[in-house]
């Protein structure tokens, strides 16, 4: 049992999001399936009873957050099929994650040194991949022989844009960023529990994304990290005018950028970016949703549910928008806003939002020794930079760092009381 959890279960959960099985014409993704595996195993073992209650807060804070919401889904005879199947599969994901932390005894070091290896093994296919393309070795860059989840190849200029073992650049790039704050930590001198060789493959697989939302995140670590002397602000500047140049050289990048304010200002035309058009009518479906509902939300969810209707409510009467908008309708996120922040202010509302906020105030604290404040800051990071890529709930990684952040850094706990 240990070494399926400790060896097997965290490595395949992290790289195998692209891993899927067709049976009877349905695709059915991998890690999915070993989530439910992992928690029958778990409930196979009585020490997984003696799980503290008390680990579950988090969770148990946005269940509540949710229940508004929900209720009223409920009251407008929805059915509670929807959120019932969000509750299930966050408290077995999260059981899961928390008997993993269990079997490494909750250390710290431990947890987070699986999630470098796995880091480390998806940088390294990401050089290899775009190595593998600039010499015309198809089968070596791409990889959809074997992860039949992947998406179609994207390119920027004469280069790959590398996604590694995930689905996208974008979720791979997002899920380097606690890997690129501990490298900028070391580049910078301030730590060092990388080394330098490591910290320049995992900045190198992140410019191969070519990924406006990973160069985001390798942003927010430089902010988060470097404090204010020579040697830092130069090495910011340095990185900064790299990521400027490839950026403005990346047609796949300039073309984001570009649509971006059209976006924000409702003002869509159906010519931009696709990336960015879809983003821009999830903006602009929450942006109804939040007006019907600002103070409950509609319910956890409730945005699969209501974003068709909406969307037709937000199109104004530009047919040529409107048939573009047919035109790619299995290729929208309809699903979840592909956005945590619009999906979870359109289904917990004010009141659900404020309650997380003050649940993270209340309980989280950062006064930790400096290399598990490091750590608890990457994961930190990951959440901000994933839940604008993604606002789907059931990822292994994400509710990963959810609960190591709050392992890490809760208040009213500790890990000499933990560890006994």
């Amino acid at each position: 049992m240990r070494f399926f959890f400790v060896g097997i279960f965290p490595y395949i959960a992290f790289l195998g999001t692209a891993v899927a099985v067709v049976i009877r014409g349905q695709q059915l993704n991998l890690v999915q399936g070993l989530l439910v595996l992992a928690f029958v195993l778990s409930m196979m073992d009585f020490n997984f009873f003696r799980i503290p209650l008390a680990r579950l807060a988090p969770l148990g804070w946005f269940f509540l957050a949710a229940l508004p919401g929900t209720f009223l889904f409920s009251m407008r005879g929805e059915s509670l099929v929807v959120p019932a199947v969000q509750y299930l599969g966050l408290l077995v994901a999260w059981l899961v994650v928390l008997n993993l932390f269990r079997y490494l005894r909750y250390s710290p070091e431990k947890i987070f040194n699986i999630y470098l290896q796995c880091a480390t093994v998806a940088a390294l296919v990401a050089l290899m991949q775009q190595a593998a393309y600039l010499m015309g070795i198809e089968l070596l860059y791409d990889l959809r022989w074997i992860l039949i989840g992947a998406a179609d190849l994207d390119y920027a200029g004469p280069f790959l844009r590398t996604s590694s073992m995930f689905t996208e650049p974008s979720y791979f790039a997002a899920f380097l960023t606690p890997a690129l704050y501990l490298s900028v930590l070391r580049l910078s001198g301030r730590s060092r529990q990388l080394r330098i060789g490591r910290s320049l493959l995992f900045i190198s697989a992140l410019i191969c994304t070519f990924s406006t939302i990973g160069y985001i995140g390798l942003g927010l670590c430089i902010l988060f990290a470097l404090r204010l002397t020579v040697r830092n602000v130069l090495i910011s500047i340095l990185l900064l005018a790299g990521l400027g140049y490839i950026a403005s050289t990346s047609p796949a990048l300039n073309s984001r950028l570009i649509a971006i304010p059209s976006a924000l200002q409702f003002d869509l035309q159906g010519d931009e970016n696709m990336s960015t058009f879809i983003n821009g009518l999830n903006l602009a479906i929450t942006v109804q949703m939040l007006k019907d509902r600002p103070i409950s939300g509609h319910g956890l969810g409730s945005y699969r549910v209501y974003s068709n209707d909406y969307l037709e409510q937000s199109l104004p009467g530009n047919q040529a928008l409107i048939n573009r908008v047919n035109e790619i309708r299995d290729q929208l996120t309809l699903s979840d806003g592909g956005s945590m922040y619009l999906r979870l202010s359109s289904e917990l509302g004010i009141v659900g939002m404020l309650l997380i906020a003050g649940f993270v105030y209340r309980n989280i604290s950062w006064v930790v020794s400096p290399s598990r404040k490091n750590m608890a800051i990457a994961s930190f990071l990951f959440l901000l930079v994933f839940s604008i890529r993604s606002g789907q709930l059931l990822r292994f990684e994400l509710i990963f760092f959810w609960a190591f952040l709050f392992l890490v850094c809760s208040k009213k706990d500790s890990f000499p009381r933990t560890l006994k």
